[in-house]
């Protein structure tokens, strides 16, 4: 869905297939895994702030597909439509006992940096070098994982989509260090 997006923001006027395919993957990819909504909320505002009128409709239109099967599995399986969605706020919202993986509020970003171990330096100095030309990334990253950080439920699975983000801006970070060297 990023790439879509990254594509329509490029285009002068909303490129309506972009849109589409952008709703698309972002609707297979909440289907799949409701945790990865935060991660659409800054494109999706973005592609609306820009170009509300045209957007719109691709992006329903793409969104729909996959919600809507969502919606006739839980209704076959579960006895009626989207209750794996509401379990699934219940359960991670309401029910989970926080002291069973993690507590603190930014549990998640303490979990993504601890990995980085002596690469930590360097990889704060290319995400810094990368916000320039990488912003949407950054600001998607940054928001996706403060707002996951105050989920009860603590997993690191919740925050497997920041992996791609970093790497993107990891890239273009590089880029731009070589470009100043």
């Amino acid at each position: 869905g990023y790439a879509f997006w990254l594509e329509a923001r490029k285009a002068s006027s909303a490129d309506s297939k972009a849109l589409f395919r952008c709703g698309l993957f972002f609707g297979i990819a909440g289907a799949l895994r409701l945790s990865s909504g935060v991660y659409m909320l800054v494109p999706l505002v973005d592609i609306l702030w820009r170009d509300r009128e045209r957007a719109l409709r691709p992006l329903l239109v793409g969104a729909a597909a996959p919600v809507l099967l969502l919606g006739v599995v839980d209704w076959l399986t579960w006895g009626y439509p989207f209750h794996s969605f509401i379990e699934y706020v219940e359960h991670h919202l309401f029910e989970a006992p926080a002291d069973r993986v993690g507590s603190w509020s930014f549990y998640f970003t303490e979990s993504l940096w601890r990995r980085f171990g002596p690469l930590a330096l360097l990889t704060v100095a290319l995400l810094a070098a990368s916000v320039r030309r990488a912003w949407p990334l950054a600001l998607s990253l940054v928001l996706s994982t403060a707002l996951l950080s105050f989920v009860p439920l603590k997993q690191d699975r919740f925050v497997m989509n920041n992996w791609p983000l970093l790497a993107a801006m990891l890239g273009i970070g590089l880029l731009e260090a070589l470009r100043w060297a």
